[in-house]
């Protein structure tokens, strides 16, 4: 008799012809993201926005490849059974303030047509780092674990200056790590630092063609879930599928009628060259017809602080 293989024994199967886990090229990640806002900031109605997240990607590209990465680096083991980098536990080395203050410092002083408003928020975060940095390293704690829907209002400007500094830190320790030292993920975290995915990428090529991986807010690694499933909570049920026609039609709204909550969706096929964090940026549109329509984000972009 021909026994029938659960869905947890496929995936475990499915572990020898594709890979379950992603880094991404750590060396080019934020340049490639800051080409890919180029392109997408062109006819788009948030091109101001998209325009200053352009400098932002080259400031963390020009960081990023300028940082010794041995000085905060860690020496890993072979395997892992959680994630190693996990940012509810994970004891950041205060060379993260350097790389704080290095992004703040190209912005300010290197980067052209900067608006006045964001080099004043560049001074004031170079304030509070040198006059009261316990208070500085709080609201990176919040923006960490609780997610920018709890961020103080005083602080929303200053949000996404931040959380690039602690995507070059968490990157720069994911330098250290090869995919088969992380722990394969069955649930919606990262298997890397334990964050919640911004999206996911429909792939296409090779043995991971029209595989599913969610994309890592925080760090960018990639990890399998299985299609038609919600990324929040997992129901197989009343999925759906929204988009804008006749524009950015490699971009859909995963929606589920569970827990009535929304996840972006990239389609290689449709765009090889998607950036989960530009791409999803680069998409407000869906996000208000989405919220229109009465379903929640189930997390947000760490640019994104309105």
């Amino acid at each position: 008799m021909q026994r029938i293989l659960s869905r947890g024994e496929i995936e475990t199967l499915d572990h020898n012809q594709f890979p379950l886990t992603i880094i991404p090229n750590i060396d080019t990640l934020f340049s490639y993201r800051a080409s890919r806002f180029q392109k997408l900031v062109q006819d788009n109605i948030f091109s101001d926005y998209l325009s200053l997240m352009i400098k932002l990607s080259e400031a963390q590209h020009i960081v990023l490849n300028q940082l010794n990465r041995q000085k905060i680096g860690i020496i890993p083991d072979n395997h892992y059974s959680v994630p190693p980098c996990e940012i509810s536990i994970w004891n950041r080395h205060f060379y993260w303030i350097n790389i704080q203050n290095s992004i703040l410092n190209i912005i300010m002083y290197e980067s052209a047509n900067i608006p006045n408003l964001v080099i004043d928020t560049c001074k004031n975060l170079k304030r509070l780092i040198q006059n009261d940095l316990k208070k500085f390293n709080d609201i990176a704690d919040s923006l960490l674990i609780q997610g920018n829907g709890n961020i103080n209002k005083d602080f929303a400007a200053a949000a996404p200056l931040i959380m690039a500094a602690l995507q070059v830190y968490w990157v720069s320790l994911l330098s250290n790590f090869k995919p088969n030292q992380l722990p394969i993920s069955r649930s919606i975290l990262c298997p890397f630092c334990g964050s919640l995915p911004i999206g996911s990428v429909i792939r296409i090529g090779g043995n991971m063609d029209n595989h599913r991986y969610l994309s890592c807010s925080l760090c960018s690694t990639e990890w399998h879930l299985v299609r038609v499933k919600c990324s929040n909570c997992e129901s197989t049920k009343s999925i759906n599928y929204s988009f804008i026609e006749k524009k950015s039609e490699w971009i859909k709204a995963e929606s589920c009628n569970q827990c009535y909550t929304y996840r972006k969706i990239f389609l290689q096929e449709k765009d090889p060259y998607v950036d989960p964090i530009a791409d999803d940026l680069s998409s407000i549109s869906l996000d208000i017809l989405m919220n229109d329509d009465g379903y929640t984000r189930s997390s947000n972009n760490p640019f994104l602080y309105i």
